[in-house]
């Protein structure tokens, strides 16, 4: 049974750092997916790129991050902080949500060339991390979610919302070998993907809580 972890970010860091010493190779190499990075403002941005940051200059971890290309048509390599970035070309955007269904491709070969040993989705902006989740194939997927439902109190964005909450985002939940939350249970069990889970485990200092999903 899959279990869903409410973490900080240094329990996150943690979290991955324990993984990477279980593995056999010398250097583990993770795939961060993110619909923004830095220099975007925002809170999930920066918590990507200083987990991305610790892992690589604390634990030696090879790191690269997948996002959007916030200004520009074409895909782009570059690097960031030290931080191998490809940003993807976007095609359209829905609200606050960069949407481009040739990053199927982009992402198989990106993930077929970088070879990574872990790929990391941060969500709830939709679409990019599901995408990911889709063509992660046998690479153990993890998925970190940092907030409750994207409902925004306005009818057609809202139906969208709730098709995507309802039929999507259970599949990405459920590819995942780990789901890690940095809200509360009490968030995260009002969300769709809960339906088919027996249990949340949310971690706040330590402390497992369990509830149960009628």
């Amino acid at each position: 049974m899959l279990s869903i972890k409410r973490i900080l970010p240094a329990s996150h860091t943690a979290i991955l750092s324990e993984t990477i010493a279980r593995c056999k190779e010398p250097q583990v190499k993770i795939l961060f997916v993110a619909p923004h990075f830095p220099p975007a403002v925002g809170g999930v941005e920066h918590y990507v790129f200083n987990l991305a940051l610790g892992l690589q200059q604390r634990h030696k971890a090879e790191v690269v991050v997948v996002t959007s290309n916030a200004h520009g048509k074409k895909q782009i390599t570059e690097e960031y902080c030290g931080i191998k970035v490809y940003r993807l070309p976007v095609m359209m955007r829905v609200s606050n949500t960069p949407i481009n269904p040739l990053w199927y491709f982009s992402l198989k070969k990106i993930i077929c060339e970088e070879k990574p040993d872990i790929i990391n989705s941060h969500q709830p902006v939709m679409f990019i991390g599901d995408m990911a989740a889709f063509v992660a194939g046998n690479i153990p997927f993890v998925l970190t979610y940092h907030a409750g439902t994207m409902k925004k109190k306005q009818f057609l964005i809202d139906i969208i919302i709730s098709l995507y909450e309802q039929f999507v985002l259970p599949h990405t939940a459920k590819k995942a070998t780990n789901v890690f939350c940095s809200i509360p249970a009490s968030i995260v069990s009002t969300l769709s993907f809960n339906w088919w889970m027996a249990s949340i485990q949310s971690i706040q200092k330590n402390t497992p809580v369990k509830k149960a999903i009628s």
